[in-house]
């Protein structure tokens, strides 16, 4: 299996931080791979603790929110928020035709 990537991209198309994709299962420290091209739904958390300038991400294939994060991120954003601004989300998986969805 090709491993995929997520990536943390502050105002540009080129990461800033990246990592396998992943999750973790809760009382096991090993992180297993998460196939994109599987079809499961992926749920997913983006946390930004304001205190310590820290921008974490985690994965999980259920509704349970995982104690282990995946991708960590120090950034102060701050200075980077606006009144009025868009923040989005991109995917690709290569050249098959696929379809992502974010659901809330």
């Amino acid at each position: 299996m090709v491993s995929s990537n997520l990536g943390i991209d502050i105002n540009v198309m080129i990461s800033n931080d990246s990592v396998s994709t992943g999750y973790y299962v809760q009382g096991n420290s090993t992180m297993q791979s998460i196939n994109l091209k599987s079809g499961n739904m992926i749920q997913g958390w983006i946390d930004y603790d304001s205190s310590k300038n820290e921008l974490n991400v985690s994965l999980s294939l259920s509704s349970t929110k995982p104690s282990s994060l995946i991708l960590t991120f120090q950034i102060d954003l701050s200075p980077i928020f606006e009144d009025t601004m868009y923040v989005g989300f991109s995917a690709s998986i290569g050249l098959l035709a696929s379809y992502h969805y974010i659901q809330g």
